[in-house]
């Protein structure tokens, strides 16, 4: 419609001058002038139509979107005009974008989006930044904060554990999460069937009258989906409890890939632990065991609630000045918020930072060549728009219109790429944590403006080598008849491009080889024999009351184990009893940092170890009055460097998230050396950093320090088998256990090599996606060498026709173009080498096995592009022997 209405006033003004200069005719005729000579006269007297025009439609008409609209048509006919080119550049484009933008997609969805189920409008997370992913404050403070704050609708607490669930099928482990009565009103969940807390619920601290919700998956699985489920009668932890409520199917939790089964009541789930661990909990300030969530009131600002918590915190401090009490942070709800992202997160994102921002570099270079020798073979039609008034800013316009249109063209296309890529990698990566995290890694609106401001950004970046091109171009030799026929050899921005792309691929291709041979020797030098192994963790807090009991029944369960048919030994890791300390020698003020481990008999020769001094614990060691253990080499030679440290003591102290702890244990001796093997995993930080390690044995005199030896808890065994009998032992599990104790819960079964894999995934994952985005990236760096040798020498044809007229072979020709391609490629890949060798030197924490230098990989990287780089070359050069020299010397 304005469109209509311009096109009509401007018919109008047309028909208005037309009037004016006849009126102004009849007018000189009156006067005596001849018709001729008086339509001249008016003419002269109104002055330059065209001007007017011109003048009028720069006030009635928005010129810039006018121009702006020709520009655009034009490179649309640009691009229909060399498909080839424009095709190869659009496709380049939406590559790097399309993945840049699922990477982002996927980040969003992690850092911004909400758990599945839970209302995100208005919800908060209190957070702690120096203690990232833990719980962060005592349960008196919370009471505190909530009866104190205004600026929150509501506050409530919860922390995240595993229950021991007993009813008429058997005793399962489940995951729970333990929640004032307020928790599912401040989230905004509503239950499908039943109810949630009271606030009587939630104040009782006795264990009487204990309520539950189970989750939809554990009623449809562990109940069968029965109709009778409301008031069904179960044990949690041995106390006898009631269900009340069923979550909706969509909620799991309001942490990334959480999969709670069962939510009861803070008060009455802290009743089944020992009464001096319940006391601590509820009335010392200086136990952190919950985390809040809330949600803002009405009008408040996030600003808001972080002033008035500091505030609180303050007068909190004032009238508790013995407790420790960190600075809070109030963000905004996300299911990581609070920095719970897996072990290994801030690495993986750092690094795919660094590969996109390669991609994007690759990619510019790329199409920027492309584009480059475009405008050097359309230079003549550039030399004719100057002479014929072209202004060089309105020259280097229709470039970046050229630009701008591939620039759409690739960001449909990418916008597509992200769509499909982001429901397919969750989809090819089974194992991750994204494929049963529920979250919705679909783009949305921030993520097509993502992938929006890539595109202009792409726009500026290859369009600036051409545009300066075109900017110092002089435009009377290529007017000459005959001036630049021949055409000009690669420019040297050109070929800085090549190399500049060949070097970022070198980058890549080194990173992900050496990324890829780190993870697959994780699972190679060990230490101990990983295979034939089957990892049982069980629950006994429904079977046991004290650590005396405990150690009874896992007694008796390792001897049923052991006996087994195809079990050939067995023992167990008391999981819950591990703990980080800082230990020091008596004679020393120097600390070590080490964690240890409480294992059971036979746990050395069933991990196939031996020591290399020394003994191993045994059950008689449990009787002694002095703390005994078993170390590792490592540990050794960090405690008495070249010395023998058997019959040695040493003190521990437990690590906590505000330091190490007051309370330091006697002296301990110890009696063998293992050697160093990686039986728990990895550093995900270190991978290749060897672990202090400390073993000990349930001792009546010794308490590992950092845990209550009162609880038992989860205890993992460990079961060596023979070759081909890993189902039948498997299956042979459940029965055993219920014949022993029907109240022993499973918690999980694995073999040893799942574990491993689970312990090294985020180094497998960071291996295969660094791998894909080198594959795409040499692509992406074949493609772009093969089109702009091949656009150059099309561009070359008569000088090549000029050399075979003069007697040059097809041979001298395939050498010359040849010659061109790879003296660029070995200029990138020495670039390339230099460049690797400082990203690899950089990243050295994060290889396991391999060394910065590692010649296999680099040999590798250099063999795989030098190849694709001489197919890239020949194919154009083949092209150039087959010129006709008669032909090419008639083009002009």
């Amino acid at each position: 419609m304005w469109s209509r209405r311009r096109n009509q006033a401007l018919d109008g003004l047309d028909g208005e001058i037309r009037d004016h200069i006849e009126r102004e005719t009849v007018i000189n005729i009156a006067r005596g002038m001849t018709p001729d000579e008086a339509r001249r006269q008016a003419r002269l007297a109104f002055g330059n139509v065209t001007l007017v025009q011109e003048d009028a439609r720069a006030a009635w008409t928005w010129t810039w979107l006018e121009q702006a609209r020709q520009d655009l048509r034009f490179g649309a006919r640009i691009l229909k005009n060399s498909p080839g080119l424009s095709v190869t550049a659009a496709v380049l484009i939406a590559l790097v974008i399309g993945i840049n933008t699922t990477i982002y997609s996927m980040i969003n969805a992690l850092v911004a989006q909400p758990a599945p189920g839970v209302n995100p409008e208005g919800l908060i997370r209190i957070a702690i930044p120096e203690r990232p992913g833990a719980p962060f404050v005592s349960y008196p403070d919370y009471l505190d904060y909530r009866a104190q704050t205004t600026a929150l609708q509501s506050l409530t607490a919860f922390t995240n554990g595993r229950v021991t669930v007993t009813f008429e099928s058997g005793s399962y482990a489940l995951t729970a999460a333990a929640v004032d009565a307020n928790f599912f009103e401040t989230i905004g969940v509503r239950p499908l069937r039943g109810r949630t807390f009271t606030p009587d619920e939630g104040r009782r601290a006795d264990a009487a009258g204990l309520v539950v919700l189970v989750s939809y998956r554990a009623w449809q699985d562990l109940f069968g989906g029965a109709d009778d489920i409301l008031g069904r009668a179960i044990e949690v932890n041995h106390q006898p409890a009631t269900v009340i409520g069923v979550a909706p199917p969509n909620f799991r939790g309001t942490m990334l890939a959480e999969r709670t089964d069962v939510w009861l009541p803070l008060l009455m789930y802290w009743n089944s632990f020992p009464a001096d661990t319940r006391q601590r909990w509820t009335t010392d300030r200086n136990q952190t065991p919950v985390d809040m969530l809330g949600r803002l009131a009405s009008g408040k600002s996030i600003a808001a609630a972080h002033t008035e918590l500091a505030t609180i915190r303050t007068r909190l401090n004032q009238a508790y000045p013995t407790s420790d009490r960190p600075a809070v942070a109030v963000v905004r709800y996300a299911a990581t918020a609070g920095g719970v992202l897996p072990a290994g997160a801030p690495v993986f994102l750092a690094i795919f930072s660094v590969i996109t921002m390669l991609t994007v570099l690759i990619v510019s270079a790329n199409v920027a060549n492309l584009m480059l020798s475009r405008a050097v073979a359309r230079q003549r039609e550039t030399a004719v728009r100057q002479s014929l008034g072209a202004s060089r800013w309105r020259v280097v316009r229709l470039l970046l219109a050229e630009g701008l249109a591939i620039s759409i063209v690739a960001w449909l296309a990418a916008c597509l790429i992200a769509m499909w890529a982001s429901r397919a990698i969750p989809r090819l990566l089974p194992e991750s944590p994204f494929a049963e995290s529920g979250l919705d890694f679909s783009p949305d609106w921030s993520v097509v403006a993502y992938a929006m401001a890539l595109a202009a950004i792409g726009t500026i970046a290859f369009s600036i080598a051409p545009a300066l091109r075109v900017w110092r171009l002089d435009a009377l030799p290529w007017l000459k008849t005959g001036e630049h026929s021949v055409a000009q050899g690669r420019s040297r921005l050109s070929s800085a491009l090549v190399v500049l792309q060949l070097a970022f691929s070198v980058v890549l291709l080194t990173i992900a080889g050496l990324a890829t041979r780190s993870a697959s020797l994780m699972m190679v030098d060990l230490g101990f024999d990983s295979n034939h192994l089957l990892l049982l963790t069980v629950r006994t807090t429904a079977s046991a009351s004290t650590r005396e009991t405990d150690l009874v029944l896992l007694d008796r369960v390792r001897e049923r184990l052991q006996s087994i048919p195809g079990v050939q030994s067995a023992s167990y890791v008391r999981t819950f009893a591990r703990s980080t300390n800082m230990v020091r020698t008596a004679d020393s003020p120097q600390t070590v940092r080490a964690t240890s481990y409480v294992v059971g008999p036979d746990y050395f020769s069933t991990m196939g170890l031996s020591p290399i001094a020394g003994r191993v614990l045994t059950v008689s060691d449990r009787e002694r009055s002095g703390a005994l253990a078993v170390i590792n080499q490592n540990m050794a030679d960090a405690l008495w460097p070249g010395l023998n440290p058997l019959g040695k003591t040493m003190s521990m102290r437990a690590l906590t998230f505000r330091g190490p702890s007051d309370v330091e244990t006697d002296q301990v001796e110890v009696v063998g050396v293992m050697p160093n093997a990686f039986v728990f995993g990895f550093n995900p930080e270190r991978p290749d950093a060897r672990p202090n390690l400390i073993f000990t044995v349930e001792q009546r005199a010794f308490a590992t320090p950092g845990r209550d030896p009162a609880v038992p808890g989860e205890t993992t065994f460990y079961l060596r088998h023979g070759k081909s009998d890993l189902e039948s032992v498997a299956a042979a599990l459940g029965p055993t256990l219920r014949e022993i104790d029907p109240r022993i819960a499973i918690a999980s079964t694995r073999t040893m090599e799942a574990q491993l894999e689970n312990v090294t995934f985020t180094a497998r994952i960071i291996a295969r996606l660094l791998l894909m985005f080198s594959v795409i990236s040499l692509l992406i760096a074949a493609i772009g060498q093969y089109a702009v040798i091949a656009f150059n020498m099309r561009r070359r044809v008569r000088e090549f026709g000029v050399r075979i007229a003069l007697g040059a072979s097809a041979r001298q020709v395939l050498s010359t173009v040849l010659g061109e391609g790879l003296a660029l490629t070995a200029i990138g890949l020495c670039v390339g080498l230099i460049l690797s060798l400082g990203v690899a030197l950089a990243a050295r924490g994060a290889l396991f096995g391999v060394t910065p230098t590692d010649a296999p990989t680099y040999a590798a990287v250099f063999a795989l592009l030098g190849c694709v780089a001489l197919v890239a070359c020949c194919l154009p050069a083949r092209a150039a022997t087959r010129v006709d020299p008669v032909q090419a010397l008639r083009q002009e």
